[in-house]
């Protein structure tokens, strides 16, 4: 776009524009998805609720239908949208004009394998902070939530068939990685970024609205510490697709290890996989190993940028 109508406006304007896009956006989408419903899946808006009864195996192609099309609404449209109209090169803007290199991919796919267990690590420290006794009814509603935030996850995740699991890793991985990091690593970072004049504010800030805005509370540590990481990755490289691939990787992962594990005693071990009882050397080497790879990510990527400076002058 020549004249972006939004280039020069004050971050905080177009953040304010940017959620009017996102519910703008939701609601059309909303409303799009749900005329596309009563022929695909015979859905009766005087009878919406007994399709929204996810305990139904006959709703849930609709239920899930609603959540790639919600994802979608959310997090996909909106940014595009936005960068198209905040910059001249919407490409530039999002960090998706820069091409991939093996050793970026390997690296950012070993450091999500490997950080598995410091993961787990915040996870279990996350799910053993208690609230004041004040706050004690904050405490049990959070804890209700995701409880229901489990038992969806669960009747979403639970199938037996290949296609089931790849229309999984399409929802819950590939969608979430595209369109989550189009969002919160690429508009909201750099519109943060430009705000704070400080980029690792900027991915602190970013990273907090991502976990937070996943409404589940006992995994917001994990998250949070992913969101950094994610964040760090693009500030590093340029580079958005490499936190795209990070994401898909992490969110594969759960999926396929919910697909082959699920209702199996393997299932808690692999999701304990660093804090369970006699595991004490795991969590070491994941930290050395991660923070060693990472170090070699910087350093790759340092490089790369001084040879390209350097190539155009």
């Amino acid at each position: 776009m020549e004249n972006p109508i939004f280039e020069n406006a004050k971050p905080f304007s177009k953040l304010f524009f940017l959620i009017f896009i996102i519910f703008s956006s939701l609601l059309i989408v909303l409303i799009f998805s749900l005329l596309i419903s009563i022929p695909v899946f015979g859905i009766e808006f005087g009878n919406l609720n007994s399709f929204l009864d996810i305990r139904n195996p006959d709703n849930l192609g609709f239920m899930k239908f609603m959540q790639i099309m919600q994802s979608i609404s959310i997090f996909i449209i909106p940014p595009i949208i936005a960068a198209y109209i905040f910059s001249k090169n919407f490409r530039e803007f999002l960090f998706i004009n820069k091409k991939l290199n093996f050793v970026n991919i390997l690296s950012v796919v070993l450091i999500i394998i490997l950080s598995i267990p410091i993961i787990n690590l915040f996870a279990e420290i996350n799910s053993s902070l208690k609230l004041p006794q004040s706050l004690l009814w904050l405490e049990n509603y959070m804890k209700s939530a995701e409880e229901s935030a489990k038992e969806t996850t669960e009747l979403f995740l639970n199938v037996k068939t290949v296609p089931g699991l790849l229309l999984n890793l399409f929802m819950v991985a590939l969608i979430p990685a595209i369109g989550e990091e189009l969002l919160f690593r690429g508009i909201l970072l750099k519109l943060f970024a430009d705000w704070t004049k400080n980029f690792h504010v900027a991915i602190i800030i970013s990273a907090f609205i991502f976990s937070f805005i996943h409404f589940q509370f006992y995994g917001f540590l994990p998250r949070l510490l992913m969101g950094i990481l994610f964040g760090y990755f693009v500030f590093w490289s340029k580079n958005l697709w490499l936190s795209m691939i990070a994401h898909f990787v992490n969110n594969a992962i759960g999926v396929i290890v919910f697909f082959i594990y699920f209702g199996m005693p393997e299932m808690d071990k692999i999701e304990k996989a660093g804090v369970n009882y006699g595991e004490y050397t795991l969590l070491p080497i994941s930290f050395l190993i991660a923070g060693l790879l990472i170090y070699i990510f910087y350093k790759n990527n340092k490089k790369i940028e001084i040879n390209s400076v350097e190539q155009k002058s």
